[in-house]
């Protein structure tokens, strides 16, 4: 089921940091903030069925080589067309 970005950083994040913490200010939570996104960006895998187990950053790469491949492939189209 999916939750939502929010919601996960709410389930996952703030209600264990606040039970198992006292933040004095801001900055305090905004590291320990950083560290859990980082956390979830390159360590843990995601369950969404799209990306069948890898971290998001995995995810996100793979995307990027895709945009780029077709990016190439639209190109030499153009370029053949152009040739004709």
């Amino acid at each position: 089921m999916w939750r939502g970005f929010n919601r996960t950083v709410l389930d996952e994040f703030l209600r264990e940091a606040f039970r198992k913490k006292f933040y004095t200010s801001v900055e305090d939570l905004q590291k320990d903030l950083d560290k859990w996104i980082h956390r979830y960006n390159h360590e843990r895998p995601h369950e969404g069925y799209r990306n069948q187990g890898r971290k998001h950053y995995e995810t996100f790469a793979l995307g990027k080589k895709e945009v780029e491949k077709r990016k190439a492939k639209d190109k030499d189209n153009k370029e053949v067309k152009e040739a004709a």
